[in-house]
């Protein structure tokens, strides 16, 4: 082999190993984001349930008010009179 040959496939090899390097680098820095995120996202899916919760706790609420509101419009209404002839009873 001559040494003009030596030295390009010398090179090719260290630019190989270099740039797997990069890739094992990178790799465990995108590893370590994901596990990041992953620990960012669980108290956001605690939150979702929680909302969810307290959306069906609102919606009985509101229920109750629309019940609570009609009884105290009928409450309201005009009163019935007796008619002459009723004993109201």
């Amino acid at each position: 082999m001559t040494p003009t040959l030596l030295a390009t496939a010398g090179a090719f090899a260290l630019t190989a190993l270099f740039q797997l390097g990069g890739v094992l680098v990178w790799g465990a820095m995108l590893t370590n984001r994901v596990r990041t995120l992953e620990r960012e996202i669980a108290p956001l899916r605690s939150l979702a349930v929680q909302v969810a919760r307290m959306d069906a706790r609102l919606e009985v609420l509101v229920e109750q008010f629309k019940e609570l509101n009609a009884s105290v419009r009928w409450m309201r209404g005009p009163a019935r009179t007796a008619n002459p002839g009723e004993t109201g009873e």
